[in-house]
């Protein structure tokens, strides 16, 4: 089938860019969490989580629409694309304007409010950020390109300017710059394929991409409140040093939920293209085989081997930092659940059902982060964080099948099972003189083989995405 192989090209070139953008990152983010510590480690987390909030309103679900409409039709990819890049430009200036006295008026020292300023120069960058024009028309190739040269100049950065916990502003920086420059890059590639970009503003053809994406904004609002108010509260309540802690495992969350990323972005058109329930049924099949297999296998090898993880990554001054990514974990496989109910509702215009789970969510998230932070610190953060995801994949099952009348969770649970089996293998080995990583190696292949000899992901499936 056509979608099939489109799929399959567009998670090459995806998956390509994501391990070399990934091994890069981790290289870039182990370098600067032992070069600045912890504390400016949290100085420049909790700079990102302020910034989150501000790029909401210049992105406002636009990305989401822009993509999907673009997907089903591209004869109008040049009135998105001007559209689009005008009201983010507006909303850019006007939210960099408030950001900017915010942190002015902000209970902290002067060397955090520097560094939040220097991290809003990104609203600029990603308000003529061309990513979803790519997506929508499936040449993810480009995407891919710009995530690899934009870790690449971030890590080339840093290697040659920072060098201690006094350069937390010259890292934020290079980040500003090598974003702003890649954007540029695709920018200019657009109007080589597609011709010049133009500002303007048409009120009647804004209003319709307005009423799908805020739907879709909120969303995505109370997701930064799930993923980022932990943060902001860890470093208001508690100290940079615990917020740094924290952070530096859930760099490793993000990095175990990369293939989600991958995944969702390839079969997002495909899955925006289906009508009948039966196309539907089809393409969530395969989309739930791809998410559960990753998000088992990497999630219980992540939480069985987390010691080696953390005091590889980030050396022994953040081993508290242990018990956080275990916790995390159980996070993991919720967000990949979570995100693959979300990505067909999202393509099938269920917007607002997927705002009031999240909105849910969210709310738990708060109130569970101001009861527990202050007193339990990191792991307060962690369990709110585990509670708001519950309430969202709650929320999202009812919701994906009350559409498609299918439940999916005992496909997960299956391959959770098989995941824990291995690893448990795995770890066995390790206690018995194996080093970490050949335990890990090998927790991987006992699942591989464990999934083949059970048929749940069998030969004939992988064929058939290669089959036109």
């Amino acid at each position: 089938m056509k979608s099939s192989k489109m799929i399959i090209k567009n998670m090459f070139s995806l998956t390509i860019a994501e391990v070399a953008n990934k091994g890069i990152v981790f290289v870039f983010t182990a370098y600067l969490a032992r070069v600045i510590l912890p504390e400016g480690f949290g100085i420049i987390s909790f700079a990102n989580a302020i910034l989150v909030y501000f790029l909401l309103f210049v992105n406002l679900g636009f990305n989401v629409v822009g993509a999907r409409e673009i997907s089903k039709s591209q004869e109008h990819i040049t009135k998105y694309a001007n559209s689009i890049i005008t009201a983010r430009t507006v909303i850019a200036f006007l939210a960099y304007a408030v950001l900017f006295i915010v942190t002015y008026f902000l209970d902290k020292p002067l060397l955090v409010k520097q560094t939040i300023w220097i991290a809003g120069i990104n609203l600029f960058a990603n308000a003529i950020l061309l990513d979803w024009i790519y997506q929508g028309t499936e040449k993810m190739e480009f995407i891919a390109v710009r995530q690899v040269v934009t870790s690449l100049l971030n890590l080339i950065g840093v290697v040659l300017l920072v060098h201690s916990k006094n350069d937390v502003v010259i890292a934020m920086l290079v980040t500003v710059i090598s974003t702003t420059l890649n954007s540029i890059w695709m920018l200019l590639l657009y109007v080589k394929m597609f011709g010049k970009i133009k500002f303007e503003f048409d009120w009647n053809f804004l209003k319709p991409i307005l009423k799908s994406s805020l739907p879709i904004s909120f969303s995505v609002f109370s997701g930064i409140i799930m993923n980022t108010m932990n943060t902001v509260m860890l470093s208001i309540f508690r100290t940079e040093h615990e917020t740094g802690i924290y952070n530096a495992a859930y760099k490793i969350l993000l990095l175990v939920i990369v293939p989600s990323v991958i995944i969702q972005n390839a079969f997002f058109p495909a899955i925006s293209r289906s009508y009948t329930t039966e196309e539907r049924i089809n393409i969530i099949k395969k989309f739930s085989m791809l998410m559960f297999l990753f998000a088992s296998i990497l999630t219980l090898t992540s939480l069985t081997f987390s010691d080696f993880v953390i005091t590889f990554t980030f050396g022994n001054k953040y081993s508290d930092s242990i018990v956080i990514l275990r916790m995390l974990m159980i996070t993991s496989l919720l967000v990949y659940y979570n995100v693959f109910c979300t990505v067909p509702l999202n393509g099938w215009n269920k917007e607002k059902e997927v705002m009031y789970s999240i909105i849910a969510g969210a709310v738990v998230s708060i109130v569970l982060n101001i009861i527990l932070i202050p007193k339990y610190g990191p792991m307060g953060a962690a369990i709110g964080t585990i509670s708001s995801e519950v309430i969202v994949g709650i929320f999202l099952t009812y919701n994906l099948f009350k559409t498609i009348n299918k439940f999916y969770l005992l496909p997960l649970l299956k391959f959770t099972l098989f995941a824990v089996i291995s690893c448990g293998l795995g770890y066995l080995a390790h206690i018995n003189g194996l080093q970490s990583v050949f335990s890990g190696i090998l927790s991987v292949l006992i699942f591989a083989l464990i999934n083949i000899l059970f048929k749940t992901v069998t030969f004939n499936e992988i064929k058939s995405y290669f089959v036109k």
